[in-house]
């Protein structure tokens, strides 16, 4: 028995093959369309390591360390930047594959049409900066239509924050 597709679709796009991009992303070879969105996923921490080296590759001093003495000098910092008129970063940021697996990510999503995309999850999530730091990459890695950025508050301690958290980003103009 053999199934039919439950929307049209073009015969030769089901019978072509498909490849694996980075990040698990399927995309035929002879066509650019998608037929599912797709949510991107990854762990607060990532995004704070590649934020860590940038800062120290800026000679601004550690992100991470700022995690640990104030969310308001991360949130400065993440807020102040896109009005600079400098890139964050170029070819010569020194990259663990962990942070260019990250970086990869975002240049791959400004490279494939918007419409693949769903929403930027982020699991793991503690503050407003978490958030603002992914809006921060998105605008960096020139994603044309960012992605809707969704914090996972897993733990506790950072569901009992998220309200304030939550209240924080709503009361930024452009968020």
């Amino acid at each position: 028995m053999e199934f039919a597709p439950a929307i049209p679709v073009p015969t030769p796009l089901y019978t072509q093959e498909f490849s694996l991009l980075g990040g698990g992303i399927c995309e035929g070879s002879d066509f650019r369309l998608s037929l599912v969105r797709l949510d991107i996923r990854q762990e607060s921490d990532r995004h704070m390591d590649v934020l860590d080296a940038i800062t120290q590759h800026l000679e601004i001093g550690s992100y991470r360390e700022w995690f640990e003495d104030s969310e308001e000098k991360r949130q400065e910092w993440l807020l102040s930047e896109p009005s600079r008129k400098h890139p964050l970063f170029g070819p010569d940021l020194l990259k663990t594959e962990e942070i260019a697996d990250v970086l990869d990510t975002f240049h791959m999503l400004a490279e494939l049409p918007a419409d693949c995309f769903g929403a930027y999850i982020i699991s793991m999530a503690m503050s407003p900066s978490n958030v603002l730091a992914i809006e921060l990459l998105q605008r960096e890695c020139h994603i044309k239509r960012p992605l809707r950025v969704v914090p996972l508050f897993e733990k506790l301690s950072d569901l009992d924050a998220a309200p304030a958290a939550v209240a924080r980003l709503f009361s930024i103009e452009w968020y």
